[in-house]
Order: structure tokens, then sequence, then C-alpha cells
């Protein structure tokens, strides 16, 4: 039954037992079936048990090996596939149009490809092509496809016979380096060669705590802040975004990858990502994925390093300077939106800055006082520290960083409004969420 299903089909029968068992050992397996799409290549599109399509980047969608291969007996389905996740090692290699179907003989390049991985090969579904399975990982930011060769690490699936190739392994082997090097050959071009990092400046020689008061106070302040706390401003996954934060790191830790790993690894962004799924440590290729992938990676792209002075702060660990400068953390995963009327900025709200104003705040109490002191140094930081600046912020949003509820929020602006000390050009809604636009004008 299946035999004649996969031939009306066009498909290769899966054989179960040719899949390796470090596969079959993880329960990240689904069922598909084969659509076609007008395009002349049959879509291979996840379902379910029932025949319902499901998303294949959802563990929930996820089966056992087991119940794959139980639900393919039945005739229902056209083959069993593997997911490609962030939690797990692997990364597949889908070459097309490589293979002879009748006489089986793969082009050379192909071949090339295959020896160079060393890993698990087996024959594609429609005969004409071939998929890699080994242990490594991806450039994140780097290129995925090109011509007839695919490299995935996540949110893919291969859809599998268990053909194994003949004169290649029948096992997943670890192929992290050959990977990469067959990644960095789908690059349209050879990219830009950067001086060396002693022509670069050597970064600040400060202490970590020292660092991160430079970091914090720099122009880009507002946008390293939001990935530290834990945003990931538009980037499709957490690794993006930690590679952007390390990115805008890197031009103050120069060429230290040991200081760059310690910083990255002290944000709440780090502690967010590790928790939902370990990965950072997991080894790459002689190394380890965060320090292949993002802390090489950002220091190999930074075009220059810091190159101020190199004054020696003592005694004050990242730690304690990161609870001294961050007030309130934003909640993991929250994406900076479009700028009003529909959202305001991400941001949190400095402890100690210096918000021009602030020294004639008054309050009935010292708390009082101080509570509109905050929020009017968020929104000097919103404003980019710059008396006429301009921002967005929504009572709501304000309440969230300040820590303190909506109706107390919008008596401050208020009192802030009164002395003159900001101006509202745009009226927002509270009920509508949509934030107001506020010009800093600072002591009068």
């Amino acid at each position: 039954m299946l035999e004649n299903i996969n031939r009306q089909f066009n498909c290769i029968p899966c054989v179960a037992s040719g899949i390796p068992i470090t596969l079959q050992t993880h329960p990240q397996w689904l069922t598909w079936v084969s659509v076609e799409n007008g395009s002349g290549k049959p879509k291979k599109v996840p379902v379910d048990a029932s025949g319902r399509p499901v998303d294949h980047t959802k563990p929930h969608n996820f089966l056992t090996f087991a119940d794959a291969c139980e639900i393919y007996s039945r005739g229902r389905v056209h083959g069993i596939g593997f997911a490609f996740t962030d939690s797990d090692p692997f990364v597949g290699v889908d070459l097309d149009r490589c293979r002879r179907p009748l006489g089986g003989e793969l082009s050379s390049d192909a071949v090339e490809i295959l020896r160079s991985l060393g890993t698990y090969a087996e024959v594609s579904p429609s005969g004409t092509g071939v998929k890699a399975i080994g242990i490594g990982g991806l450039d994140p930011e780097g290129p995925k496809r090109r011509g007839a060769v695919e490299v995935y690490d996540r949110n893919r699936y291969f859809a599998l016979t268990g053909r194994t190739l003949p004169d290649f392994p029948g096992d997943v082997r670890a192929c992290g380096d050959a990977v990469l090097r067959l990644q960095d050959s789908l690059r349209p071009a050879a990219r830009e060669i950067l001086p060396p990092a002693t022509s670069r400046g050597e970064g600040c020689q400060s202490d970590d705590a020292e660092i991160l008061r430079r970091v914090f106070s720099s122009k880009n302040a507002a946008t390293i802040l939001s990935y530290w706390s834990g945003n990931l401003n538009g980037k499709p996954s957490a690794s993006e975004a930690l590679l952007a934060l390390a990115q805008l790191l890197a031009f103050y830790t120069g060429p230290d990858e040991a200081r760059l790993e310690r910083l990255v690894k002290d944000s709440p962004l780090f502690a967010a990502t590790e928790s939902s799924r370990p990965k950072w440590d997991s080894p790459r290729g002689g190394s380890t994925w965060g320090r292949a992938f993002i802390v090489k990676k950002a220091i190999d792209t930074c075009a220059r390093f810091y190159e101020g002075d190199r004054h020696q702060a003592g005694g004050e660990t990242a730690a304690k300077v990161q609870t001294q400068l961050v007030d309130r953390v934003a909640p993991f995963g929250t994406v900076s939106k479009r700028r009003p009327p529909h959202t305001c900025v991400s941001m949190v709200c400095i402890k100690g800055v210096n918000a021009p104003g602030a020294e004639v705040i008054k309050g009935r109490t010292a708390r009082a006082r101080e509570g509109k002191q905050r929020l009017l140094a968020l929104l000097w930081q919103l404003c980019g520290r710059k008396i006429g600046g301009k921002c967005f912020l929504s009572i709501l949003d304000g309440a969230e960083r300040l820590s303190v509820d909506p109706a107390t929020v919008a008596r401050w602006l208020i009192a802030l409004r009164d002395q003159k000390l900001i101006g509202r050009t745009f009226w927002g809604s509270r009920r509508s969420q949509k934030a107001s636009e506020y010009v800093y004008r600072g002591a009068a």
C-alpha cells in the first residue's frame, strides 16, 4: 500500500530502520503529505494524524519517532520528517538536483561536499537530491541557501527516507567546521576583510564596571539598554538579538573575547535566552556556540574599537553596576514596535541620571518628588538627552517602567508639564494605549 502511495506521488518510500538512532531518540518528528503547487516540485506539507496542516516550528506539533512511523504505516501520509530546533545540536544540508534517480550517480560537487562533511547522508524523497545531517551549527546571520545548496539548523524540517548512501557514514557525526565553510561558500561575494585588530584600536582598557558605565551613557545607550534588558527589537530570534547586543558592546571591549563574553553573559537578555533554550556553551567546531557565533563574529564585524581615555575604575563588579544602572528589566521577548501613535519606545528607566530641571521638582513627600524625578529621567533618556528632544511615552508604559500605577504616572506628567519641564505635542489615548509625544524643555 505504501509503495503504491509513494509511487503515485513520485516520492521514495521511507525505510525507518535506515535512520540513525541518534535522530530517532529525539522527539521532534513530523509527518507530511506531498502537494502539487504548480512549480513542478511538489511541496511537502507537515500534517497531523488526521491530515490537518501543522506548524513545523511549534514543539507541541512534534511526534516521537515511533508515533510518526505508526502514522506513516497507516498510509494516510506520504512520509516522515525531522525538525531542527534551537535546542538540538543538529545541522542539515540539502543538495538538490545532484543525483540520477535510475543509476544513483552523484554529481562531483555533491560528492565533494558530502566527503567534507563526513556525516550521515541519504537519498531525498524525490530521488534527485541528497540530504545530510550532522552535529554542528550555523552563523545565525549567514546565508542559508544558494543555488541547489541549502543549510539549516533551526525552524526547518527535513523529509527523510532512511535510504542511506553506500559510500558515506550511516550515523550522525560532528561536522561543525565543515558546515561553516560550506555556509561561507554560499555568500554571493567575498566578505570584506577587516583590518587587523591592532589598527582598529584596543577598546576600553578599564574594568568591566567602568565599561558598563561608558556603554550606558553613550549615544547608543537607548538601543544597547533595550537589547540588554531582554527586548528582541524586531530581530527574528533571540540568537540575532544576542549578536546585535554583542556587536554594540564589542566597540568598547575591543578584541578581548573573554571580556565580551563575560559582559554578554551578565545581561538579562542572556539569562532569559539560556533559561528558555540552553545553547551558549554547546560544542561547535572546537569552540562553543556562543564564542563562535556571537563573540567572535561580533569582534570580526566591528570596524573599529573604542580609543578614548584609559581611566581605571576599581572595586566594583559588573553585576553591581548593572544593579545601579538598570531600574527595571523589561520582559524578555517584547519587541519595540513602531513609534506612535501606536506605542512608545521600549526603554528602561535609569537611576542616578541627572536630568536637567530635576532639582526644581516639588512634591508633597520625598517619595513623590523622587518618583517625578525618575519619570523625568526616563523622558530625558527617551529624548536622547537633549533639550528640545522629542519622544513618545504612553501612560501604561510609563507605569510599567516605573513600577507604579497608571493614575500616578498621569498625575506626575501633568505636574511636569505644569512646571514647564516637558511639553506635550501629540495627545495619545489611554484607552487605545496610544502614546503621547513629549518635548523636553528642562529648567526654565
